[in-house]
């Protein structure tokens, strides 16, 4: 497809719900405009009347206890484990963006947004790995999280950040998959989990802090058009992690909504570390509070690492994973409970 087609293309799934198989609620409400976005937390400009919902960024599974950006098979499991044994309901941010928690989650139950971002190999495929001279079966994300989910009979639902190539930490098995099946093959096998969708992470991984309209345009045209060419940008939802957690400038999320896309979301080393000046909770009150654009995550694990509060070393060593999100859970003033029927309606 040559760009005049692929530009005629985007227009018309902009012009439409530019969402592709996220169609927009006809029930859903208009998310708050950015000067509705309630207060940082801190002090006494805590909104305690406001719920949140927590939502959870993950990287890679990696069996190294000094690996970066990785948690061990072993420590996303008792995570998970200890999330539903704590009355939580995952969703995807699709869920949160389109107004619909209520209509996924239970009377009464916590969503919990699952968002996993780089398309890293160990997100899809599972391997046996060594770890000084211990041979271990390094288990994929979407293996552990579908066991886990089923144990509890719960919908397997999260969101896949996907970059084409990541540098540095995640090596060659970074990106779309580490490469060993097609990008549409990956979308074909996780039909079977509807719940699990994909999303943008931008095609080579760039800082976006404060990219005006023209860069920001550019980076993600890029990656649309690459998603045009493999046959799958009708099935990407249109919503933006940022790399790094860096947002564009102002005109650069002009750009992103003019391209269609719902929002995007930053990321931060946990609601007890929030940094920088936006605000650290996802607020939710049968409609998403915040400024779309400026949607935080909490990392758990390792990943305080990439924001310079310790090392990886230190993170693992110091830190469990099940008490992490324990005390993110703790600092959020009211967590949300769904409003929804009594059980859960199937929809993909």
């Amino acid at each position: 497809m040559n760009r005049r087609a692929f530009l005629a293309l985007l227009g018309g799934l902009a012009a439409g719900a530019a969402v592709g198989v996220w169609p927009r609620p006809a029930s859903a409400s208009t998310p708050a405009s950015p000067s509705a976005s309630p207060p940082a937390p801190g002090g006494d400009g805590v909104p305690a009347e406001l719920p949140a919902i927590p939502i959870l960024m993950f990287h890679r599974i990696d069996e190294n206890p000094h690996s970066p950006e990785g948690i061990s098979s072993e420590q996303l499991t008792r995570v998970l484990e200890y999330a539903w044994e704590q009355g939580y309901y995952p969703v995807n941010m699709s869920d949160i963006f389109l107004g619909r928690v209520d209509e996924i989650v239970p009377r009464g139950r916590m969503p919990l947004g699952i968002t996993v971002d780089d398309a890293h190999r160990s997100v899809i495929f599972s391997r046996k790995t060594t770890i000084h001279a211990d041979q271990r079966n390094e288990r994929s994300f979407i293996e552990i999280f579908g066991d886990s989910t089923a144990r509890h009979n719960l919908p397997p639902r999260a969101t896949l950040f996907l970059s084409a190539v990541v540098a540095r930490h995640t090596g060659p098995d970074g990106g779309y998959f580490g490469g060993q099946m097609s990008l549409a093959g990956v979308l074909d096998a996780l039909s079977v989990m509807p719940g699990v969708e994909a999303a943008y992470h931008t095609r080579r991984h760039p800082r976006m802090r404060a990219m005006g309209f023209k860069q920001t345009r550019a980076v993600m045209e890029d990656q649309m058009e690459q998603f045009c060419a493999l046959g799958v940008l009708d099935r990407i939802a249109r919503i933006l992690a940022y790399p790094y957690g860096a947002r564009p400038d102002d005109q650069g999320v002009q750009a992103l909504r003019e391209l269609g896309f719902l929002g995007g979301v930053l990321a931060f080393p946990g609601v007890r570390e929030g940094r920088y000046d936006e605000v650290p909770l996802c607020y939710y009150d049968g409609r998403l509070l915040n400024d779309p654009f400026l949607v935080p995550r909490v990392g758990i694990g390792a990943l305080t690492y990439a924001f310079g509060a310790i090392t990886a070393g230190e993170r693992f060593r110091e830190i469990d994973p099940v008490e992490d999100f324990r005390k993110d859970a703790q600092s959020i003033p009211r967590t949300y409970r769904s409003r929804g029927p009594a059980a859960p309606v199937e929809t993909s």
